[in-house]
């Protein structure tokens, strides 16, 4: 799918940052690029291999990790580091849950269908939201509203 800024040719709907504003693993794998650096600088054998590691693990870190969440009028867009998108299109969500864990509540997004472009894609997905309550009202709305606008994308599943 097109990019969603583009295809919707203006800001989302609505918008929410990921529930852990500062990414602690992916400082500490810095840390240890810097340190495997510093070690290589003293010429202690094993320092190119922290480089490696660190960069390697950043590199995930960045890739995978959520920073935002946005709602636009026809699709979900989960923003991870700069470039990688992970765009869900309202008609391939079925429902959404609002779980409540010890460790804080979450929404859960359950798809209809894994998405075919992607491999290892799931049915469902765990959003970790500041206030994910307001997120899920804003989301279901938006679900609603498609769901309305569009009859023939519904996938039978029932928004909760």
């Amino acid at each position: 799918m097109a990019n969603p800024k583009a295809q919707n040719a203006g800001q989302p709907l609505y918008q929410a940052r990921h529930r852990i504003p500062i990414n602690i693993t992916l400082f500490l794998a810095l840390a240890v690029v810097v340190l495997g650096i510093y070690e290589t600088a003293r010429g202690v054998s094993g320092g190119g291999m922290l480089i490696v590691v660190g960069l390697g693990v950043a590199m995930y870190t960045w890739l995978a990790s959520p920073r935002q969440y946005l709602v636009y009028p026809n699709s979900l867009v989960i923003e991870y580091g700069t470039p990688r998108l992970r765009v869900i299109p309202f008609e391939d969500i079925s429902h959404l849950d609002m779980l409540s864990l010890i460790i804080g509540d979450r929404l859960r997004v359950r798809l209809a269908r894994p998405l075919a472009s992607r491999l290892l894609d799931r049915k469902r997905i765990i959003l970790e939201l500041r206030d994910p309550q307001a997120f899920h009202d804003q989301l279901l709305a938006a679900l609603e509203e498609y769901r309305r606008n569009h009859p023939e994308a519904a996938t039978g599943g029932q928004a909760r």
